[in-house]
């Protein structure tokens, strides 16, 4: 047997399943794969045996619990004697070609451990206490703020998202030094509860000595004086000297229960004022509650406002892209068209001298021109009755040039054209095929548009519901001021009367206290009074004590005395009590009086209190309507610039679809007619000549209607930007009303008005946008009206000869092209201004959002102040909750105190009165 080392339970990593592509789950679906996809005979290649091979290693591997063995040479001799010997240098190129030590190379230049921020924070906190606070929620920036406290390298650790990664070893080592921390924690603790405990048993043990000796002495000193005749004389005398003690001891039981219920009256009136307390805390506490309530709603409708800004930003962008498109392709048509001009310019002088050639064949076709010219006039006529006739004149004009041109090379090679028309007549079937694509492509633009408008009229509909709605709680609220206003009105004349009421108060308790010292003076005659009578009670009871002594000689006078003593203590007891009644009534009646004044003043207090919250939170919920009054007139501004921008690209977007359709239309006339024109260009020639002169007077009256035009199009654009003008002085006007909303109350009619005017201003823009739907659907309508005409006309156009028609065709295109040359500049121009528009309303877009971001910042910064301070108030209430439950335990100990002084004050009366009794008769026993 070779000696090997064995490494077992060494998993391997790779998985085969990804690396062939194959997902086998279970056991049956590899079965059933295998005996679809297993192939006999040749079709079997070398790829689909292998990947049968797999499939099966897979399922065997997946069927048990591999442990893969290492078998690993020791050392290159292969003798019994030498089996223990490792030869360390073999042992580890072996390990490097297993890839056991690029397997710990990968896992020590990883990072295998992981954990959760907050497991993290909980489990290693101890190590670094005093680098994060207990309020500290973060769970991400805590976890940082330890690691820079345990100064570990950078290259040790990764955080992630959720979690934070080790290196083997680090958190380890974590462990250990968690485990040196307790353990240190852990002694410091059981040597403090140690220290503790021993203290406990050195005072009681020094306790128990130190009684025992006080003791021991005591006895000793008592054994010495037991039986001293003084000693038995004092414990004999000593109980006497009690009775004269009792009386002083009964003034200060008499002063400490006086004491005791001033203390218990101020607790009451204390609790009072704690139970007022929480009340009104509880009341701030809900009002602030339902104040974040309404801070969460605004808070959630300006989320949803950023959303939509959002979207609208998107859908914007997406339009510029389009634009930017449209540009690019507008430039190559610019360019092309600039090409066919110079290609037309070359032809044209060919023609000319064509011209001069066929003058003799002008003549013949002169005859038929006369006879057309009445059909020509009627078609005029209609021409001239359409708008867009000057499109579609300049248009043929430019076809009747490009057809000139072809029977000039017609005469030339008529073989060479009947090429080149097919080649043409390919081109234009596919331009054909690109211009109905980019028409159903504006059509669904166009389809796009409408509902984009029809979105906003519904989002207009909205805003004006939602002003509507604002102008009525603005209403509301005017209304709940003047009944604020009225309120606080009667609050101050209620105040005034309490300031009255106050005075007479006042009065009355001046008038109290004359009488408070009426009584005192009265107290103070009773006080002497009473020190008489118990100076009397005195000079009694040393007669009585006389008498007694009397007594061996006079037992039957002894009897009188006694009898007058006690009628005398009887009358004694009654002053006594009457006393102290009079005493009760007159702290009673202090304590009412004193206790309806501080009611009295105390309600006066709280209803100014409640009137000034009432008038802050007023003001309070006016601030945020006005808020949202001037962000939605802004919004609306917003919306109806990007109505008009909309319509004026629709507008656009409709004149483009024209021409295409134009241009479509040209195209099939050309290839009918360039049939006709090989068959026919030496007839056509003269007549050509003739219509060429009749086209040159149309273009001078067509230029003549341009000039028109472009004067009608520039009082537009001054209408345009007067109007703009007008918009811009109402967006400073509402600035303005904005600055103002913030101002008092006198303010708030002038704001009335102006938001009046605004809304006139929205009707003003409703009845344009309606003006501009309308005009939309007469551009629609005249849309139809054109394909009819044109329909009539193509008509007309058939039942004429095609010899006149090239004639007047090729006079018209070369004015064409210069037309479409003029059409495309302004067409520039116009995507120029669109751009500049939209990368404006960009740019506000922008600025939007960021406000109300900034918006959300502070309401979330609000949200967060009211929260603290809810929970201030909330220890706030807790504590005065603990200060309540305290007195009243301190009320409940003075209550029972009292309750046991009464009991004693009770007991010792009792016991006075039988002392005294007892050592009478023990007296008159020796006596007798």
């Amino acid at each position: 047997m070779r000696p090997c080392l064995i490494l077992q339970n060494f998993f391997l990593i790779p998985d085969y399943t990804e690396i062939v592509g194959l997902a086998v789950t279970d056991q049956n679906d590899a079965t059933s794969n295998l005996k679809s996809n297993i192939k006999k005979g040749m079709f079997r290649t070398v790829s689909q045996l292998y990947k049968e091979q797999l499939t099966k290693l897979m399922n065997t591997l997946k069927n048990t619990n591999p442990n893969f063995v290492r078998c690993i040479l020791p050392n290159q001799e292969k003798k019994v004697r030498k089996a223990g010997v490792i030869y360390s240098p073999l042992v580890l190129d072996q390990l490097k070609c297993n890839g056991v030590l690029e397997g710990i190379r990968i896992c020590r230049n990883g990072f295998p451990n992981r954990i959760l921020f907050q497991e993290f924070r909980q489990r290693y906190e101890i190590l670094c206490p005093n680098a994060i606070s207990t309020e500290f929620m973060d769970s991400k920036a805590a976890v940082k703020k330890m690691i820079q406290e345990l100064e570990l390298d950078e290259n040790l650790y990764r955080i992630g998202l959720t979690k934070i990664f080790f290196r083997s070893g680090v958190l380890g080592h974590l462990e250990e030094e968690r485990d040196l921390k307790l353990t240190d924690i852990m002694t410091q603790l059981q040597a403090l509860c140690r220290g503790v405990l021993a203290r406990k048993n050195y005072q009681r043990r020094i306790q128990q000595l130190n009684a025992i000796r006080v003791l021991q002495r005591n006895g000793r000193a008592l054994m010495k004086i037991r039986n001293w005749k003084w000693w038995r004389l004092f414990t004999k005398i000593k109980p006497l000297l009690h009775v004269a003690r009792q009386d002083d001891e009964l003034k200060q039981k008499q002063e400490e229960v006086d004491r005791l219920k001033t203390e218990m009256g101020s607790r009451i009136i204390q609790v009072q004022e704690m139970e007022q307390k929480l009340q009104l805390l509880q009341q701030e506490r809900s009002a602030l509650n339902e104040r974040l309530t309404h801070l969460n709603e605004v808070l959630v409708e300006t989320d949803d406002n950023s959303r939509r800004i959002q979207t609208r930003k998107d859908e914007l962008e997406n339009l510029l892209q389009e634009m930017e498109q449209r540009l690019q392709e507008a430039t190559d048509q610019l360019n092309k068209s600039n090409k066919e001009q110079k290609q037309f310019d070359q032809r044209l002088r060919d023609t000319r001298e064509h011209l001069e050639e066929e003058e003799q064949s002008r003549q013949k076709l002169h005859m038929e021109r006369v006879q057309l010219e009445g059909k020509i006039k009627n078609l005029e006529d209609v021409v001239a009755t359409l708008q867009n006739d000057l499109t579609k004149g300049q248009k043929e004009r430019d076809v009747l040039y490009d057809k000139f041109q072809n029977t000039v090379n017609q005469q030339q090679s008529e073989e060479e054209k009947l090429k080149n028309l097919l080649r043409i007549k390919t081109k234009l079937e596919s331009q054909c095929n690109d211009l109905e694509e980019r028409l159903k492509r504006e059509i669904e633009l166009r389809q796009k548009r409408e509902r984009e408008i029809r979105q906003f009229e519904i989002e207009n509909q909205e805003l004006r519901s939602q002003l509507q709605e604002l102008t009525q709680n603005i209403k509301d609220l005017e209304i709940q001021l003047k009944r604020r206003n009225d309120e606080l009105t009667k609050v101050m004349t209620t105040t005034e009367t309490d300031a009255t009421a106050k005075a007479n108060f006042q009065k009355q308790i001046r008038d109290i206290q004359v009488e408070l010292d009426s009584i005192r003076a009265d107290y103070t005659s009773e006080r002497e009074l009473r020190k008489s009578l118990e100076s009397e009670k005195r000079s009694i009871m040393e007669e009585n004590n006389s008498l007694r002594n009397e007594i061996f000689d006079k037992t039957d006078v002894s009897q009188e005395i006694l009898q007058r003593g006690k009628k005398l203590e009887e009358e004694l007891s009654t002053i006594k009590h009457e006393l102290h009644q009079t005493r009760k009534n007159h702290e009673t009646t202090m304590i009412d009086i004193r206790s309806k004044h501080a009611k009295e003043i105390e309600e006066l207090t709280r209803q100014l209190d409640n009137a000034k919250k009432q008038i802050q939170i007023c003001t309070k919920d006016l601030q945020p309507l006005k808020n949202d009054i001037k962000d939605r007139d802004s919004e609306i501004k917003n919306l109806n610039t990007l109505k008009q921008d909309i319509e004026r690209k629709r507008k656009q977007l409709e004149i483009q679809i024209q021409d295409l359709l134009h241009k479509y239309n040209e195209s099939e006339r050309i290839k009918i007619e360039a049939i006709d024109k090989s068959q026919r260009y030496q007839q056509n020639i003269e007549a050509l000549n003739a219509a060429y002169i009749e086209v040159e007077q149309r273009l001078q009256n067509n230029e003549r209607t341009i000039n028109t035009l472009k004067q009608d199009n520039q009082d537009l654009e001054e209408r345009f930007q007067d109007e703009n003008r007008q918009k811009m002085n109402a967006l400073s006007k509402l600035r303005q009303a904005e600055d103002l909303i913030n101002e008092l109350k006198e303010r708030l009619d002038d704001e009335e008005e102006e938001n009046i005017k605004i809304k006139a201003k929205l009707t003003q823009i409703t009845q344009e946008s309606n003006e501009l739907r309308r005009t939309s659907e007469q551009t629609e309508y005249m849309e139809e009206l054109r394909r009819q005409l044109q329909r009539e006309k193509d008509a007309i156009l058939k039942e004429l000869d095609n010899e006149k028609l090239i004639n007047s065709k090729l006079t018209k295109s070369n004015q064409k092209l210069t037309n479409d040359i003029t059409d495309l500049n302004v067409e520039l121009e116009r995507y120029g201004t669109i751009v500049q528009n939209v990368e404006k309303i960009k740019r506000t877009y922008e600025k939007r959002i960021q406000d109300e971001k900034k918006l959300q910042e502070k309401l979330r910064q609000e949200r967060d102040q009211n929260e603290r301070d809810i929970r201030e108030k909330e220890t706030q209430r807790l504590n005065l909750l603990k200060e309540l439950s305290e007195r009243n335990y301190s009320y409940e100990d003075l209550d029972k105190r009292y309750k046991q002084l009464r009991t004693d004050m009770d007991k010792r009366t009792n016991t006075d009165d039988v002392g005294r009794y007892i050592q009478e008769l023990e007296k008159t026993k020796r006596s007798f």
